[in-house]
């Protein structure tokens, strides 16, 4: 993907590789360091998360006509945003936190 934007110039592919991939190594460690410190940010993202996936589905050509109306275009995007944060909940339980369970040598 990123080979066109290099004219695929091999070593600027690899230049790139050696500085995305610390980064992402980088940045996906600091956010678990923050989800296990503040689990309620799991919660948001998967409200935004669910927020624009019922935006996309509202905007799908196909589909358009159903949400012509603002009170169902709404409905329908408060409906998703609430089932996938009241699913989530029910499945980490109720304490409300995220139930990881460490994995094992067997796993």
């Amino acid at each position: 993907m990123a080979a066109p934007a290099t004219n695929h110039d091999t070593v600027l592919v690899v230049i790139g590789l050696l500085i995305s991939v610390p980064i992402v190594v980088w940045g996906s460690t600091l956010f678990i360091k923050v989800v296990n410190k503040f689990p309620p940010i799991v919660y948001i993202g998967s409200g935004v998360l669910a927020y624009t996936a019922a935006k996309m589905i509202t905007h799908e050509p196909f589909l358009h006509g159903w949400f012509a109306n603002a009170a169902v275009y709404g409905a329908f995007i408060a409906i998703v945003v609430a089932a996938v944060l009241v699913a989530g909940k029910l499945r980490n339980g109720k304490q409300g936190v995220i139930a990881a369970k460490p994995l094992t040598e067997h796993e």
